[in-house]
């Protein structure tokens, strides 16, 4: 199993940005809930570099979706970017291109 690694590269008044390192997989649901939930309760956009990303599964897409949707609750967005070639296509598949920055 790759460990989730979470951490805030940026912030600005409009947006934090976060470095994303591993899988965003059913193995660490748990652990992703724990890392971006301060951020689903902030203030400002999110913006995830995900450059370092290994994987995605439907656990990984689920909370992204919801961390979208709270987001948008509050006025803000969530977006992904620097994903590789392969997990960006599969987003877009999936409907979920729009996350994609």
């Amino acid at each position: 199993m790759s460990e989730l690694v979470v951490e805030e590269q940026f912030s600005s008044q409009q947006a934090v940005t976060l470095a994303v390192k591993g899988m965003l997989t059913v193995l660490n649901a748990q652990q992703m809930q724990q890392l971006f939930s301060p951020y689903s309760k902030g203030e400002k956009n999110l913006v995830l570099s995900a450059d370092a990303v290994e994987d995605i599964d439907t656990s990984g897409l689920q909370l992204l979706i919801g961390l979208s949707k709270e987001l948008a609750q509050k006025n803000k967005m969530l977006q992904i970017r620097d994903l590789n070639n392969q997990l960006s296509e599969d987003l877009t598949i999936l409907g979920l291109g729009d996350l994609l920055a």
